[in-house]
Formats: structure tokens, C-alpha cells, sequence
């Protein structure tokens, strides 16, 4: 079924597709938010449940009208912002070396062993816009909004998915020597 048709039945109410689109993505979802994220199954599963509801109270307030991306993509999307949220109300201090792995990919950044996220967050913040707007707006988008790069491609209207790609990578170099050029240990709270 494509984006607009499952708008329009779920918006009218038609809960034996909302229930059909709710178990065709449920196990490729937790299978990827297990493997990504390591939380626990029953966590997972709340997760997902709350993030098809919120698909479809989206609908139903008039927030999403028209699809520009699968609905999968979509309802994967709002999954990953709420595990994000889940993340950061259970763990507020991660080892900056884990927290680079999972959400940078760049295992030679090692700044400082733990530091208090939400001055990690801030200081991030702060050096991206430094970076200029194309790159804040990549940036922000992958790592702080966790939203995937076909997304992103689309949203900031690149040609494709690589280029997309490219200039996350470039944007996160020039952010990494930054932040290693303009800070050092003794700006963060070791745990």
C-alpha cells in the first residue's frame, strides 16, 4: 500500500490497516533497533508500539498529510527519536569513546574516556555552527535527530545518497579537528 492510501484509510479510521502496518515493519524493526542499539526486547517493543501510535496520531491531527519518504522510513524515523529519548532519560553519562562508535563511527576519536552528555551536546552544538549551515544542518540531522541518510539526502535535496554521505564525512572531520584543536580534557567532567 502506498503513502497516500494509508493516510487516507487511517485517517478514516480503518484500524485493520493500521494493525496490518503495525505487524509488517514490527519484527524488521526490532530486529534493527536490537542489533543498533542494544536495549532491552520489552523496551524495543514499547518503543515500537509508541512509535506507530504516534504515526498514526500524526495522521489523525492533520500533522502528516502527505508522505515524502516510505512509510516505513517514516515510522522507522520516529522509532529511532524515541530511543534516542529513551537513551538519554536512562543514561545521561556515556564514555565519549562508546558515544563516538555508535553514533560517529569514528573509532580514533577518544577525547576523553566519560563525559557528561549534555555538555558533550553543547559543546558539539557550539563547534558545528561554527561549521556553517550545511554542515550544522547534516550534522545535526544524523547525530542529534538520529535520522538516516536517505532522509537526510532527500530533506536537504542532495542528488544522492553518496553525496549526502560525502559531505557528512567532510563536515564531521572539520568538526572532530575542531573540537580536538579547541578543547581538551580539562574542559569536561571525567566520571
Amino acid at each position: 500500500m502506498q503513502g497516500e492510501e494509508l493516510i487516507q484509510k487511517i485517517k478514516a479510521g480503518d484500524e485493520k490497516v493500521l494493525k496490518e502496518f503495525y505487524l509488517k515493519f514490527r519484527n524488521h524493526f526490532l530486529s534493527y533497533a536490537l542489533k543498533r542499539y542494544k536495549l532491552d526486547i520489552e523496551i524495543l517493543k514499547e518503543v515500537y508500539q509508541d512509535a506507530v501510535l504516534a504515526f498514526r496520531n500524526n495522521i489523525v491531527d492533520g500533522r502528516l498529510t502527505v508522505l515524502t519518504c516510505k512509510p516505513k522510513t517514516y515510522l522507522f524515523q520516529i522509532g529511532n527519536n524515541l530511543i534516542g529519548k529513551e537513551l538519554r532519560k536512562h543514561n545521561s553519562e556515556v564514555p565519549l569513546q562508546d558515544y563516538m562508535e555508535r553514533t560517529c563511527y569514528d573509532k580514533e576519536a577518544d577525547i576523553v574516556s566519560k563525559m557528561n552528555l549534555t555538555e558533550m551536546q553543547n559543546m558539539v552544538k557550539h563547534e558545528m555552527k561554527k561549521l556553517g549551515d550545511k554542515c550544522f544542518k547534516i550534522l545535526y540531522m544524523f547525530y542529534f535527530e538520529k535520522m538516516r541518510m536517505e532522509m537526510i539526502a532527500e530533506r536537504l535535496n542532495y542528488s544522492n545518497v553518496n553525496s549526502a554521505k560525502s559531505t557528512k564525512h567532510q563536515c564531521f572531520q572539520k568538526l572532530k579537528n575542531s573540537v580536538t584543536k579547541n578543547y581538551d580534557k580539562s574542559s569536561f567532567t571525567l566520571q
